[in-house]
């Protein structure tokens, strides 16, 4: 596997940047606080539309089964509502993701049509099982259809469907096919592929042959790897699979309700990217402009809660947790530092560098030098 030289440079950097943020930062508390927890006057783009709340899948580290809302999809009267306040307020680009899956949607065409008549960027990701739908959807908006995103947690067949519960490795293999020949074998030359894995100790030990099966289809530098966290209906697995408890920390404050917008597909505003049940909702998109939902008294009380942990009393702000963002973010760039030094890295050696990268981490943030509230797992 050749790696081109800037792709080596370029997370050369990214790995420094990272690992002083990782060591330097008082735990828990963001390099610049100033720039996370002031609010933006416009939330940044993307904007994240719950087209459907329905998944094809129940993944481990998800369990989206449990969500407690009736599994519905949003109107595309709801959807044009939404896409002409975000164009009022300068917001252009929008991801057509929150918790369902975006290919689950029965009349999808209809909504490109409409984002494609307003003039909007659309973002897709999806779990990789419907090949057909992919390509149909591309060669009928190939002006619109520019990145695809796959969540694909392992390169082997029998670990993926271990993880992904409900899924077949060959059809995802077959989606990436499908794309790779309308990128006439080539890489990112109509659709640029993007790939995100949950990292966990299910999976650690074969970080090496994620490059070696994915870099068919995506640059290098588009895998990224993202450390297991506890946001979802049932952290269980979390809470057995990630064995380095001085890194779990509660996600609080949380830069979401200061920066990006959502809407679940009722129409409803919430300021969480993973409402699994609608409980960070601040207005409907149907009932007032954005603008004012935006700058409501629910927002801000939000806001100010985040600001004030110590009265946080919102659900689920007061049960999310996870590894500190900054060390996931080191972790992914380790992983690929060591891909750029060794190109022939066995799995087993990439794995127990990974592991021994964060129980260094882990001990250097033991009891005995942070005071921040940890989480027991």
């Amino acid at each position: 596997m050749k790696l081109p030289f800037y792709y080596m440079v370029r997370y050369l950097k990214r790995l420094i940047n990272n690992l002083a943020r990782s060591r330097n930062i008082p735990v828990g508390t963001p390099s610049s606080p100033e720039k996370h927890y002031c609010k933006e006057e416009i939330p940044r783009p993307p904007a994240q539309i719950e087209i459907t709340n329905a998944c094809n899948l129940n993944c481990i580290m998800c369990n989206t089964k449990q969500s407690k809302r009736p599994v519905g999809q949003m109107s595309p009267e709801t959807f044009t509502r939404i896409l002409e306040e975000l164009s009022v307020m300068g917001i252009k680009t929008i991801s057509l993701h929150t918790v369902g899956e975006t290919f689950m949607y029965r009349d999808l065409d209809t909504l490109l049509e409409i984002s494609r008549k307003l003039g909007f960027e659309v973002w897709i990701s999806s779990n990789g099982q419907f090949p057909e739908h992919i390509k149909k959807t591309y060669y009928r908006f190939p002006d619109l259809i520019k990145t695809f995103r796959f969540s694909i947690d392992s390169p082997r067949k029998e670990t993926y469907e271990h993880i992904r519960r409900g899924a077949s490795f060959d059809r995802l293999i077959e989606s990436l096919e499908t794309v790779h020949k309308i990128n006439k074998g080539k890489r990112d030359y109509h659709i640029t592929v993007t790939i995100d894995s949950i990292l966990s100790m299910i999976n650690i030990f074969e970080l090496a042959d994620f490059f070696r099966v994915y870099t068919k289809y995506c640059w290098p530098h588009n895998i990224n790897f993202h450390l297991i966290n506890g946001l979802t209906p049932d952290p269980g697995f979390f809470k057995k699979d990630f064995p380095f408890p001085n890194i779990v920390r509660k996600l609080i404050p949380c830069s979401m309700p200061f920066q990006k917008v959502n809407f679940t597909y009722k129409g409803n505003v919430s300021l969480c990217c993973r409402d699994y049940d609608e409980e960070l909702v601040i207005g409907n998109i149907k009932e007032s402009p954005l603008s004012r939902i935006w700058n409501c008294k629910r927002a801000e009380e939000i806001r100010f809660k985040h600001l004030n942990p110590e009265k946080l009393d919102i659900s689920p702000c007061n049960k999310c947790y996870g590894p500190i963002p900054s060390v996931s973010k080191s972790v992914n760039e380790y992983i690929h530092h060591q891909i750029s030094k060794q190109k022939r890295i066995s799995n087993e050696e990439l794995g127990n560098k990974v592991v021994a990268y964060l129980n260094r981490i882990d001990k250097d943030l033991s009891p005995a030098g942070q005071g921040q509230d940890k989480i027991a797992v």
